[in-house]
C-alpha cells in the first residue's frame, strides 16, 4: 500500500496519512455525495475504479464508472448525487482518445450520455476536454467551459440552456490550464454565483 492521500485537522493543525492499496489516485477526480461520503474516481489504474472515504478511512473495490475517465471532472448535484464528465479513456493525453460522455453517480442503469460539448478534436490540436470547468448554479444547471467554449447545461435532460459568449483564447482547460473560483457569494445579487478566471495558456484555432 502507499499513503497517497491526507486527513488534515484544521482546528488542530494536525494531519494523518491514508494509504490507498489499488494504485495511486493522482489523475482521478472525486466529489461528495448527500451522506457526506467523498467518492474518488480513476487515477492511473484502474482508470474507472470508484473508492469512497468514511471520514475514517478509503474503501476500495467497491464498483466502476461505464467507462475510464482520466483527467475527469467531478461535482456533487442539487439532488445529492455526482456528476462526472469527460476525461480520456486512457492515460496516454492523445486528443483521440477523449470520452465525451458524461454519468451520474450513484448509477443503478449503467448509463453515460453523449455531449457534442466534449467532443472538440477538429477545433485544434490542442482541444482536449480533460478535466473541463463545471459549476453548479442555483437553478441546478451547470455552467459548463471546455476550452474557450461556454454554456449553461441541463445534465439531467443533456441540453444546452444557453450558449455564452467564448471565454478569452487563453482560459483553457487542461493541459493548458487556467484558474476559475466562485467569489464570494452576496446578498445584494440574490447570491447568484460570480465566477473569475485567469491565466491558462493559448492556442492558434488555424
Amino acid at each position: 500500500s502507499s499513503q497517497w492521500t491526507v486527513e488534515y485537522d484544521v482546528d488542530l493543525n494536525t494531519y494523518r496519512l491514508l494509504a490507498i492499496n489499488s494504485n495511486q489516485p493522482g489523475c482521478g477526480t472525486g466529489a461528495f455525495l448527500s451522506d457526506g461520503m467523498f467518492w474518488l474516481t480513476g487515477g492511473e489504474d484502474p482508470i474507472s475504479s470508484l473508492r469512497y472515504y468514511d471520514g475514517t478511512n478509503w474503501h476500495e473495490g467497491v464498483g466502476h464508472l461505464t467507462s475510464t475517465r482520466w483527467y475527469g471532472t467531478a461535482v456533487t448535484l442539487p439532488a445529492g448525487n455526482i456528476l462526472m464528465m469527460a476525461g480520456q479513456q486512457g492515460p496516454n493525453y492523445h486528443r483521440y482518445d477523449l470520452n465525451p460522455t458524461y454519468e451520474f453517480f450513484p448509477n443503478p442503469l449503467n448509463q453515460k450520455f453523449y455531449t457534442p460539448l466534449l467532443d472538440q478534436t477538429d477545433k485544434c490540436e490542442w482541444c482536449l476536454t480533460t478535466y473541463p470547468f463545471v459549476f453548479v448554479l442555483p437553478d441546478g444547471y451547470v455552467l459548463l467551459v471546455v476550452n474557450a467554449q461556454v454554456t449553461v447545461f441541463d445534465p439531467v435532460s443533456n441540453a444546452v440552456v444557453k450558449s455564452l459568449p467564448s471565454a478569452p483564447a487563453i482560459h483553457q482547460p487542461d493541459p493548458l490550464t487556467a484558474g476559475y473560483i466562485v467569489l464570494p457569494l452576496q446578498a445584494s445579487n440574490d447570491y447568484w454565483p460570480e465566477i473569475f478566471a485567469c491565466g491558462g495558456g493559448s492556442y492558434d484555432p488555424t
